[in-house]
């Protein structure tokens, strides 16, 4: 029984990487990692997503930082790359949630 349903599994995964959705984001993902600009946007936005952690951890102001990384985010948001990748992965994440909303509600439905 656990192999037939990690067969299905597979086969839904196999269909999904099929799918020109997919292979689209693929193709956008290995652009925007040559995406010079982007890449030093995202890197600084993590960098100062970390330390307004740190600051927030120790009770300190994180409204400069705040403001820095939606700057940066608001500069990053208008390279259409990005916006492209970032449309194709919510396609993506889309695609992922209906099929975990499927299982739940069914197997919900299997043992209630």
């Amino acid at each position: 029984m656990n192999n037939k349903i990690l067969n299905e599994v597979d086969k839904i995964i196999e269909f999904i990487k099929e799918s020109d959705d997919y292979k689209d984001y693929i193709y956008l993902k290995d652009k925007l990692s040559k995406h010079e600009k982007a890449n030093d946007l995202i890197n600084e936005i993590k960098t100062l997503q970390k330390q307004a952690v740190k600051l927030e951890v120790n009770k300190m102001d994180t409204k400069e930082l705040d403001n820095k990384i939606k700057d940066n985010l608001d500069k990053l948001n208008k390279i259409p790359l990005y916006r492209d990748f970032i449309d194709k992965q919510e396609v993506l994440n889309d695609y992922y949630q209906t099929i975990k909303e499927r299982l739940d509600e069914y197997f919900y439905n299997k043992m209630n």
